[in-house]
């Protein structure tokens, strides 16, 4: 009603984003997602960060429509153009997630490892936390295939598909018994089932971590 009332201006832009990302991550109506954050992107004088923001957003959903190529275009522009700022940091951090949602580990493991200096200590934690899982469950595993698996199931955590994650995960316990990633997937498993109000089968894959692996990072 906002945009409809005063249109699309410096004060509404930022609203704009926000409705952007509503038909994305809610409403499922990535074209007309799209199209909001082109016009974002290409509006004369818009303030530099909420360009940069929509750009990482855009890459977001090319992410979710399952276009890695023009995501880490995206991403990559926000990167080259904000270099040793937060934003920067983010951008390079979300390309980090593609190419290890993609298995491209030690290429994600090197940015990992750069980031993990970053200024913001948010971002630092998560390049901290996906770099380890990433050195953990690969130096056992010269063909990283199960690795592989996980990768692409968390991919599809980012696709929203919760119930099919869940149903993949636990086809790796039956698949992989006493893989180390056995306690990363009840972790994954007890967080999706704690967002689907599922809290019984969460407390029993977390009462797993803490029985069968007490003295693990989990």
């Amino acid at each position: 009603q906002l945009i409809l009332d005063i249109g699309v201006n410096a004060q509404t832009i930022e609203a704009f984003r926000s409705k952007a990302l509503l038909h994305a991550f809610y409403l499922d109506e990535l074209d007309s997602a799209i199209s909001i954050l082109d016009e974002i992107i290409k509006a004369p004088r818009i303030n530099p960060s909420l360009k940069a923001k929509s750009k990482m957003d855009l890459g977001d959903i090319y992410l979710l429509i399952g276009d890695p190529w023009e995501a880490t275009l995206l991403y990559s522009q926000v990167e080259k153009d904000n270099k040793d700022s937060p934003i920067g940091y983010e951008a390079k951090l979300k390309n980090a997630q593609l190419n290890y949602y993609q298995a491209n580990f030690e290429l994600a493991k090197s940015h990992l490892d750069i980031l993990k200096l970053a200024t913001t200590r948010e971002i630092a934690n998560d390049a901290l936390s996906l770099s380890l899982l990433i050195q953990d469950n690969t130096a056992l595993d010269s063909s990283d295939f199960v690795m592989k698996e996980f990768a692409s199931i968390e991919l599809m955590l980012f696709q929203n598909k919760k119930e099919s994650a869940l149903v993949a995960f636990s086809e790796m316990l039956e698949k992989y018994p006493g893989h180390s990633l056995t306690d990363e997937i009840y972790w994954k498993m007890a967080r999706i089932n704690i967002e689907l109000g599922n809290f019984e089968n969460a407390q029993l894959e977390l009462q797993a971590i803490r029985s069968d692996y007490p003295t693990d990072i989990l």
